[in-house]
């Protein structure tokens, strides 16, 4: 059900699990933002819910300020 869901980022998919990964050294990339909006207009175009349960944000930030 998910074959035509597809990222300019990196991505995995599982059955009906989607993981988006960015790695970026800018702390302002709203690359990942964008992906978000495209999956639920995704969701909202294939008939399909998010899961806001399994849903998870990880930001990891190895610089000094942002």
């Amino acid at each position: 059900m998910i074959n035509d869901l597809h990222f300019d980022l990196g991505y995995a998919k599982y059955v009906d699990d989607t993981t988006v990964f960015s790695i970026s050294t800018n702390p302002r990339d709203c690359s990942l933002q964008e992906a978000s909006d495209y999956l639920v207009y995704w969701t909202n175009v294939n008939g399909m819910l998010i899961n806001i349960n399994k849903t998870k944000e990880m930001v990891i930030y190895f610089g000094s300020h942002i």
